[in-house]
């Protein structure tokens, strides 16, 4: 019975992936939009399969800040970009 639950344990944190860093959604999201300046991106992991990466920046030649959502999904081993919205 303790093999089992120690063998559990060992595929439960093989098959867990850590979240993308804020630097790869920021180098990702600065190769999509190359005439912005970040300011700040933040994550938030919704459940143990989906998480929101909050992108804070400014547009090239203006001083208002808008800010993107990225979302993504835990598919096998990996984290998979699964949309984009713009919220200000």
């Amino acid at each position: 019975m303790k093999t089992s639950g120690l063998l559990f344990l060992l595929v439960l944190l093989i098959g867990c992936t850590a979240l993308p860093s804020l630097e790869k959604v920021q180098y990702s999201f600065l190769r999509e939009h190359p005439d912005t300046t970040v300011l700040a991106v933040n994550s938030q992991l919704t459940n143990r399969l989906y998480a929101q990466f909050h992108i804070y920046y400014i547009k090239s030649g203006e001083n208002l800040e808008h800010e993107d959502v990225w979302y993504y999904h835990h598919a096998v081993e990996t984290w998979v970009a699964g949309g984009k919205e713009s919220v200000r």
